[in-house]
């Protein structure tokens, strides 16, 4: 703050005029001038514009201390040295219009030189003649003009027939279509070559009968013209004034005269040619020619003329190096480019896949939204608990009565009509069962078909959990299962230490209906799942049956604690192929398995199957001994492998 302050004291602000200037400012003073209008103040200097003028279009234009007017700024000096203006032009233009170019953000030259069509020079010079023609053509704001070639040289867009009309060609003449087919380039370029050898020192006339006489001079670059009418002016020993009549010289290798023309100055110094020879006798011989009548007339030519060839290869070698370096480097420069892109183009693809997962997941919700998707959701759900408690042997009627052996469920009337044919085995596992081994499905036969949606409700138990809720002293189950001839009722005594062998069977199946019923409506278990779970969860049945107080009666608020440890770790055994039968075993024989947290069951697998074991042979083992699952992976088990 104190470092700003002072320079601005220094550039010549009074201190009213810093009052107006921090006061519409507060970032200046703030943040400080930043490093860049230190820079500036050194390119400005540099370039030779006074600081008496910087101080003083500091003082009358506050504005151009804010970092934007500085950047633009320097963003003009960087635009007119790179379009090779000279210093003197550069300080010319900073003097007097800094302060409105540093108002414009402007483009970088090549885009103005690509946009404009032109080069360089043509802009610096357009620039020079007028610079704020440098906002109208490099501005990012400014809107281009429509008449763009108005900034550029009206001879650009000369008609190539005007042209050839200008070298005296009859309009609509056979001549002039020769000439229009020979002649190559629009009419500006053709124009501008012409102006070349004009400039060097040859007639108009004369110029416009060579080019007649060979179309083919103006079909080459302003470029190879120069360079080629340089080396006659400076290494030939002929006068410029020799191409008029001898226009074919154009159209030679500079690399092959030069030799020529070495060689003939060579034999000139030796007094080895006595009379003149013309410009065309030396272009115009073929390779076989000029050696038998220049080189072999002096025994030392051929070694002199194999020399100037040499220098000339040299001479071409070392431009094709530069160009090849050149070459190279550019290739490297775009490589590189090429490969930011790609990166470029891979995040960008990566980005607009995550954005369309994004959108397919807010879709799937507006459509989860929906009131049409949510009744049929509902609906779903109502089907599905209607199939739920469906027998599964008519398909018809709802279940109503369970076999005590293999706890599988049916309605009545299947079991009743398998016992009177004498089928005494369940219809889904086979298992064999009597007349007196079939109990009613209390909760099912309480609940009326068209209320099943009720069974999604976590709450359904919510009475069971009331600590001042008991049990009546007996349960009677009025079943009309047949037992003999004559339906009768199956009475329960009461849930008491007098009864312990019946108390324990009604407490197991009261236990196994209310975790089948849990897992398939709270915890949201399928239906075959949650059935196996119960079927095959003697011990954790035992170990509920154990903790309950049979004096108080709180078998059911027992039941409601969520050992999800024991069903997660269940579902890692079976879906990593376990039968479900053997599941029980390994309960029984090493129970610190379904103690285990989420996932570290799952990663003992994949640590055995790390091994190499097949998938049936470590089931094997485990089942065979659970203890394996007990802790990390067996050492002496790994040993014995090896």
């Amino acid at each position: 703050m104190i470092n700003t302050i002072e320079f601005v004291h220094q550039v010549g602000y009074s201190e009213k005029q810093m009052y107006d200037l921090f006061k519409g400012d507060p970032k200046l003073l703030l943040e400080g001038l930043g490093k860049k209008l230190y820079l500036l103040l050194g390119r400005l200097i540099k370039f030779g514009v006074d600081v008496n003028v910087v101080t003083s279009c500091f003082v009358e234009h506050p504005d151009m201390l804010s970092s934007e007017r500085v950047e633009n700024l320097m963003t003009v000096i960087a635009f007119l040295y790179n379009i090779r203006m000279e210093q003197d032009d550069i300080e010319h233009v900073l003097t007097n219009y800094m302060h409105i170019l540093s108002k414009h953000s402007i483009k970088g030259q090549r885009t103005v030189c690509m946009e404009l069509r032109i080069g360089k020079a043509d802009l610096c010079r357009i620039i020079k003649d007028d610079p704020l023609e440098l906002i109208c053509l490099a501005s990012k704001t400014e809107k281009k003009r429509v008449g763009r070639e108005q900034c550029c040289d009206p001879r650009n867009y000369l008609d190539k027939t005007t042209f050839l009309l200008k070298l005296s060609y009859i309009e609509n003449s056979e001549e002039m279509e020769e000439a229009t087919k020979m002649f190559k380039g629009r009419g500006d370029l053709l124009q501008e070559r012409f102006d070349c050898l004009v400039e060097a020192g040859l007639d108009y006339n004369s110029v416009v009968s060579m080019i007649k006489r060979d179309p083919r001079i103006l079909n080459l670059k302003r470029t190879v013209l120069e360079k080629k009418i340089d080396f006659m002016k400076n290494t030939s020993v002929f006068p410029l004034e020799c191409v008029v009549r001898y226009p074919a010289y154009f159209s030679h290798d500079l690399g092959l005269l030069s030799a020529r023309f070495s060689m003939y100055q060579w034999l000139k110094k030796r007094n080895a040619i006595n009379r003149a020879i013309s410009l065309c006798t030396i272009v115009s011989y073929t390779e076989k020619k000029f050696v038998k009548f220049f080189v072999n007339m002096d025994p030392e030519a051929g070694l002199e003329f194999a020399r100037c060839e040499l220098a000339e290869s040299e001479k071409e070698l070392r431009l094709l190096t530069s160009v090849a370096s050149s070459s190279d480097k550019e290739y490297v420069q775009i490589r590189k480019d090429v490969a930011a892109i790609e990166k470029k183009l891979d995040n960008e693809m990566n980005s607009r896949k995550k954005l369309e997962e994004e959108l397919m997941v807010l879709n799937s919700q507006i459509d989860e939204l929906k009131a049409e998707t949510a009744v049929q959701q509902v609906e779903e759900e109502i089907r599905v608990c209607k199939n739920m408690i469906k027998c599964t042997v008519c398909s018809n009627r709802p279940k109503e009565a369970v076999i005590v052996k293999c706890y599988h469920l049916f309605c009545n009337p299947c079991i009743q009509r398998n016992l009177e044919l004498r089928h005494h085995k369940c219809p889904a596992c086979g298992t064999a069962f009597g007349r007196g081994q079939t109990l009613p499905h209390l909760l099912l036969r309480s609940v009326p078909m068209g209320t099943l949606s009720l069974l999604h409700n976590p709450n359904l138990y919510s009475h069971f959990r009331n600590p001042n809720f008991s049990p009546p002293s007996s349960l009677s189950l009025k079943s009309p299962i047949r037992t003999n001839s004559r339906s009768k009722s199956t009475h329960i005594p009461a849930l008491s230490s007098s009864t312990p062998i019946r108390i324990k069977l009604a407490t197991k199946i009261e236990a196994q209906r209310a975790l089948m019923d849990y897992l398939g409506f709270t915890r949201n278990y399928t239906f075959i799942d949650a059935e196996f779970i119960t079927i095959n969860s003697p011990h954790f049945i035992d170990n509920l049956i154990s903790k309950i107080n049979i004096k108080n009666g709180n078998v059911f608020r027992s039941l409601q604690s969520d050992d999800s440890r024991l069903v997660d770790n269940f579902h890692v055994l079976y879906n990593h192929g376990v039968p479900r039968n053997r599941i029980g075993k390994i309960y029984k024989e090493a129970r610190e398995v379904f103690r285990y947290d989420n996932g570290v069951l799952a990663k003992t697998f994949r640590d055995y199957e790390d091994l190499d074991l097949s998938k049936s042979s470590f089931i094997k083992l485990v089942v065979c001994c659970p203890l394996l699952l007990v802790g990390d992976v067996d050492s002496d088990f790994v040993a014995v492998l090896d």
